[in-house]
């Protein structure tokens, strides 16, 4: 990176290198850690670019929540269950507040009547976490969502370029490296081009994560939108009501024992479901496959204190109960996982933007105050 001739320039310039340090300090999870790694470090690059002169400030970055659940009939607290969350945090411009809300997604987000905006428009986890403010007198005047589309490029072999071409038909091959010694426009050290240009031609790390940022950089409302979205009373109101609605479900088929089998679940997503072998009879949760897990929300971190996971409701519990009760009673209340988890580069790579992305608006917050904790890094 280019040395900062100014102050403001050198507060961007530490905002990235706080990102870039957080990204490269997440604690790896995948055999190919360094291909996800340098794809963050890309994305992140281009997303700075993109927004850091866009004018909002952050007051608070990875809000955690733990309140009552409220029957909005009697006002009456549940004695069963309460609800907790974990959001991106909250942000102000021009004196208005809104919930700040990270989307990592591999789909279509440029054209406002795309598929994802519509779902954004009645996403009911952005409800809740409006409802929480609400259920605490913070109302506020929207949600910001914070949107990055996953890069669909992978590493490659080089190409080789032509000494017929010219420097700028060159880019992004050998012939620039051995030239210019650099990859896209950015400067290469002695050893990024010695490997480059020996052995067998592939990127390195590096040289992805160049060629990653050097596209978002061609095609940034690909990658990057931001837009705000609005919640009214009424909304909320219906939102506060499924809330307890589900809530009741839940309590019900505890007790009842009705744990129904929803087989449209057991593939999604191009993964089977994780109990799938329970479920299918070829496995059993008490065989060696299996372990116990004390913290079922470990995206919480230990916001829960000492309290039973088991009587707290998530978005993703909640939405884990509509998609399959079985699988619910599995996941929340038997609460087992398989002692080896398959990988899943999509969600190691979420994860990785999410707290690059709290760090990246921690730096946001007016004499950078705004305050951030770091996700938790617990895995079931």
């Amino acid at each position: 990176m280019t040395k900062p001739t100014n102050a403001f320039a050198q507060k961007r310039f530490d905002a990235l290198e706080a990102v870039l340090r957080a990204i490269e300090e997440a604690p790896a999870a995948e055999d190919d850690w360094d291909e996800i790694i340098a794809k963050a470090r890309g994305l992140m690059a281009g997303y700075h670019a993109r927004w850091a002169n866009s004018g909002w400030n952050a007051t608070a970055v990875g809000v955690t929540f733990h309140l009552p659940i409220i029957n909005p009939a009697t006002g009456r607290r549940s004695r069963t269950f309460t609800w907790a969350g974990r959001y991106g945090g909250l942000v102000e411009r021009r004196g208005k507040r809104f919930l700040l809300v990270f989307k990592t997604v591999g789909e279509p987000i440029e054209e406002p009547d795309s598929p994802f905006w519509q779902r954004m428009a009645v996403d009911w986890q952005s409800s809740t976490y409006c409802l929480s403010q609400l259920q605490q007198d913070r109302p506020i005047d929207g949600i910001l969502y914070d949107v990055l589309r996953r890069p669909a490029i992978r590493p490659r072999a080089i190409p080789k370029g032509s000494s017929g071409r010219s420097d700028r038909e060159n880019v992004g091959t050998l012939m620039e490296i051995g030239r210019q010694g650099t990859y896209f426009g950015r400067p290469l050290d002695r050893p990024q081009r010695e490997t480059a240009l020996d052995g067998d031609h592939r990127e390195t790390p590096d040289l992805y994560a160049i060629r990653v940022e050097a596209d978002t950089r061609r095609r940034p409302d690909w990658y990057f939108q931001r837009r705000i979205v609005r919640r009214g009373r009424r909304q909320l109101a219906h939102d506060e009501a499924e809330l307890w609605q589900t809530a009741t479900e839940i309590r019900l088929a505890r007790h009842g024992t009705s744990h129904w089998r929803n087989s449209a679940s057991c593939h999604k997503h191009n993964r089977p479901c994780l109990f799938l072998p329970i479920c299918s009879g070829n496995d059993t949760p008490r065989s060696s496959r299996w372990k116990p897990v004390t913290a079922i929300h470990p995206e919480l971190g230990d916001a829960l204190g000492d309290t039973d996971q088991r009587r707290v409701l998530t978005h993703s519990r909640m939405q884990c109960f509509k998609l399959c009760r079985r699988k619910h009673y599995y996941r929340y209340e038997l609460a087992v996982a398989p002692v080896d988890r398959p990988p899943n580069r999509t969600l190691s790579l979420a994860l990785v933007l999410h707290r690059a992305l709290a760090v990246w608006w921690a730096r946001q917050g007016k004499g950078n105050t705004a305050t951030w904790r770091s996700p938790c890094s617990v895995r079931n």
